[in-house]
C-alpha cells in the first residue's frame, strides 16, 4: 500500500475544509434578502431586475465563535449574476421569484506532503516524486445557487400611502448542485468530500417575513422587517430581520443605510467533523499536524450585516449601488459585498 498517497488524501481533505467553510457561507446571506419591499406591485406591473455583485474575504469566524483569518494565506472570492422578477397578482398581493448564477473561488497556498527531503543521496526522489507529494488546495466551482419564490399581501389600502404592512412567505429550494456532506465519518478519510466547494446548503428553507414600510416625510423612507425561518433536512432554526433607510437629495438620488441580520437559535444536525487551526498564520512550510482543531462540522450560521448605497430613481426604472459587509458572525466568513444592480418596471 502506498502511505504516503493514502496521507497526501488525508491531509488534502483535512486542510481543504477550510476553503469549504468559506465557500459555502457565502450563499447564506445572499443579497436577494434586501430586496424585500413592503410596498407591493401595481395590478398586472412587472419589475425586473438584474444585479450583480463581487464577494471577497480574508477572515472568517469559525462555527465555535472563534475569529481569524484564513489559514495558509487563503483567499475567497466569488461573482454573482442575480435575477428577480415580480408580479402584482392583484392591488394588494404581490408573487416574485429570485435566482442566481455564482463563480466561488477559494485560494491558499500549496503544501508539501510527501516523503521528507533529506540529503541523503541514496534517498533521493525524482522530480515526480517531489511534484506528487505537493497538494493544492485552490477550489472552484460555477452554476445555479438556490431559487427563491415568494408572495406577499399587502394589509393596509394603498390610499394610505405612508405606511405599508406586509406578510411574506419566501420557500428557497436547491437547484441541483452537489449538497454539502460530512467532511469525515469514522475515521474514514477515503470518502468523498462534497463541502469543500459548493453553491448551497442543498435544502429546503420556509421564511415566514413581516415587512413594515414608513414614509414620515415624503423624501424619507424607512423599512423593517422580521421573521422566523425554518430550515429542514437538517440545519438549526434561525429568526432574521432588517432595518433600511434613505433620504431622497434632489429629484432622483437616495443614499440609503441598512442593516439585516440572521441568528440560529438552536443546535442542527451534525453533518461531520472538520478541521481549523489555532494559528492561522503559520505558514505552509511550518504547518504541523499538531496545528490542527478539529470541529463539529453543521450548517448553522449567524451574521449581522451593515451597509449603504445609493439608489438612482427613475420613473420607470432605478440604479442601485452598495456595500455590504458581515461585521460579526458564527461559520460565516468576513466578506465584504459591492454590488451594482438595475431595476425595470413594466
Amino acid at each position: 500500500m502506498d502511505t504516503s498517497n493514502t496521507s497526501r488524501a488525508r491531509w488534502t481533505r483535512v486542510l481543504g475544509s477550510w476553503g469549504g467553510i468559506a465557500l459555502l457561507c457565502t450563499t447564506a446571506l445572499a443579497p436577494a434578502v434586501a430586496m424585500a419591499s413592503p410596498w407591493t406591485m401595481d395590478k398586472g406591473r412587472v419589475a425586473l431586475r438584474l444585479a450583480t455583485d463581487l464577494q471577497f474575504a480574508r477572515n472568517e469566524w469559525l462555527i465555535n465563535g472563534d475569529y481569524q483569518e484564513y489559514p495558509l494565506d487563503g483567499q475567497f472570492f466569488s461573482v454573482n449574476l442575480r435575477g428577480q422578477a415580480r408580479y402584482g397578482v392583484t392591488q394588494a398581493f404581490e408573487l416574485g421569484a429570485n435566482i442566481a448564477l455564482s463563480h466561488v473561488s477559494y485560494q491558499s497556498e500549496e503544501i508539501y506532503f510527501g516523503q521528507p527531503l533529506v540529503p541523503d543521496y541514496d534517498e533521493v526522489q525524482s522530480n515526480e516524486e517531489i511534484a506528487a507529494g505537493i497538494t493544492s488546495l485552490d477550489r472552484e466551482t460555477t452554476g445555479l445557487s438556490d431559487l427563491e419564490f415568494y408572495g406577499r399581501v399587502r394589509l393596509v389600502p394603498r390610499e394610505i400611502w405612508r405606511v405599508a404592512i406586509t406578510p411574506e412567505v419566501n420557500v428557497k429550494v436547491p437547484t441541483g448542485y452537489e449538497r454539502p456532506a460530512g467532511t469525515f465519518e469514522d475515521d474514514d478519510f477515503t470518502r468523498g468530500v462534497a463541502d469543500d466547494v459548493t453553491l448551497g446548503d442543498g435544502q429546503l428553507d420556509i421564511t415566514a417575513r413581516l415587512n413594515v414600510g414608513l414614509i414620515p416625510h415624503p423624501r424619507w423612507f424607512m423599512r423593517f422587517d422580521a421573521g422566523f425561518r425554518f430550515r429542514f433536512f437538517g440545519p438549526g432554526q434561525q429568526v432574521v430581520g432588517g432595518f433600511k433607510t434613505g433620504v431622497r437629495i434632489g429629484a432622483v438620488v437616495i443614499p440609503y443605510v441598512q442593516v439585516d441580520a440572521v441568528h440560529t437559535v438552536n443546535e442542527g444536525k451534525v453533518v461531520g467533523t472538520t478541521f481549523a487551526t489555532s494559528v492561522p498564520e503559520t505558514p505552509a512550510s511550518a504547518f504541523t499536524p499538531g496545528d490542527l482543531l478539529p470541529l463539529e462540522y453543521r450548517l448553522d450560521r449567524s451574521a449581522i450585516r451593515p451597509g449603504a448605497g445609493v439608489i438612482i430613481a427613475m420613473e420607470k426604472w432605478e440604479i442601485d449601488v452598495s456595500y455590504t459587509t458581515v461585521a460579526w458572525g458564527r461559520n460565516i466568513s468576513q466578506l465584504h459585498i459591492v454590488g451594482l444592480g438595475s431595476t425595470f418596471k413594466l
